[in-house]
């Protein structure tokens, strides 16, 4: 094919991709989404096209000599030329990834809330409704920015009500390789770096006295099923957790050097080691200076919570929560391990004299790890110095 003919080619290929563009974006503009979609992939098949005209092009034009610096140029061109059109790709396909609609499983999750009608595209469970996926990612997103221990424990996630799962034994031994001669078997080792641990999930589950009618005067009836779920996995978790870590043993502690005693020689030095304190704790330890005059809590730009005590990082919550003047020092993720059902369910019902009441559902399990990876501490006076 002659050089002429194929950039004849090449310009047409070029002015019908631009036409297409241009209405790709009006089809999104005008929410078309399905036929914006058939013209991207008919840009692509142009793109295609374009590839081969050009390299055919390119064939066509070596024997001419062109000199070097040109040739640079127009590689340069080229590369840019392309960069930009696969930019102009990405914004068309990130308009129609934005402008998808709520899926039919949402749609019709909505409309359960309003009517307490359940349609085939819902799925079902022992305990109501599931939650839709779109919704349980936002819950997830939503407790990610929320106060709760689960940060700061072994989280796994588990796809059936029970099982067996292993878990790494932390607390191991100090047992070293034996030597063993050349293309002799392998000695076994006395103590196994993984143990199974046995999980049973159990569903949590409550009723919020709120009426259909509030819901179909809220600007947004799922916010309210997020904001519930979120607030009942935070609080059902951390309830769970302390349970685990209040079953230690409580060693009542007066100063800071009691507490430095305890991070020093009975936490074993292989643990991650971080202070979970409430805010009464927190008070005392925060007005503590050392000889010098210097208050030992220290601000930090590399601990999430902005403040660490003796090098480790300092983490504060309610004394509601965690029960005042209670300190847990240690590595919450060697000792505790939630074994996490990310499956939320919701459900209207009669409960009570209440009337019309939606249920909520959550499934975990906690389960302890290695107990001596946590002391739990009674923070009980603080002197004025150290």
């Amino acid at each position: 094919m002659a050089i002429e003919e194929l950039q004849n080619n090449i310009q047409t290929l070029e002015e019908r991709r631009s036409a297409l563009k241009e209405e790709a974006f009006k089809e999104l503009e005008a929410d078309n989404l399905d036929k914006a979609k058939e013209l991207r992939s008919e840009i692509g098949q142009i793109d295609q096209e374009l590839t081969e005209k050009r390299s055919e092009l390119e064939a066509a034009e070596q024997p001419e000599e062109k000199e070097e610096v040109p040739l640079e140029q127009e590689k340069e061109e080229k590369i840019e030329e392309h960069k930009e059109e696969k930019r102009s790709m990405e914004d068309i396909r990130t308009i129609v990834e934005e402008n998808k609609g709520p899926s039919e499983e949402l749609e019709a999750f909505r409309h359960y809330l309003m009517t307490g009608e359940t349609r085939a595209e819902v799925t079902t469970a022992s305990e109501g409704i599931v939650v839709p996926e779109e919704i349980a990612t936002e819950v997830i997103n939503l407790t990610d920015a929320m106060v709760s221990l689960d940060k700061y424990v072994r989280v796994k996630n588990v796809t059936n009500k029970r099982g067996t799962q292993p878990v790494l034994d932390a607390a191991g031994d100090n047992t070293p390789l034996p030597s063993v001669a050349e293309l002799q078997a392998n000695p076994q080792l006395a103590i196994q770096a993984l143990r199974d641990l046995d999980y049973d999930i159990q569903t949590y589950r409550g009723y919020i006295p709120i009426s259909r009618e509030a819901l179909e005067d809220s600007t947004n009836a799922e916010e309210v099923v997020r904001q519930v779920l979120a607030n009942k996995v935070i609080a059902t978790r951390n309830a769970h957790i302390l349970a685990v870590l209040n079953a230690l043993p409580a060693q009542a502690v007066d100063s800071a050097d009691g507490l430095k005693a305890i991070l020093n020689t009975q936490i074993k030095p292989k643990y991650n080691k971080l202070l979970i304190m409430s805010q009464s704790a927190y008070n005392a330890i925060d007005t503590l200076k050392d000889g010098n005059g210097r208050y030992l809590l220290q601000d930090s730009i590399t601990a999430s919570s902005g403040k660490v005590l003796f090098g480790k990082e300092v983490v504060v919550f309610e004394d509601e929560l965690i029960g005042a003047d209670t300190i847990f020092a240690g590595d919450p993720a060697s000792a505790v391990v939630l074994f996490n059902r990310s499956q939320y369910q919701a459900k209207w019902t009669d409960y009570m004299h209440f009337g019309e009441c939606l249920m909520v559902a959550v499934r975990h399990d906690v389960k302890a790890l290695s107990t001596d990876a946590v002391v739990r501490i009674t923070f009980t006076s603080a002197p004025a110095g150290v």
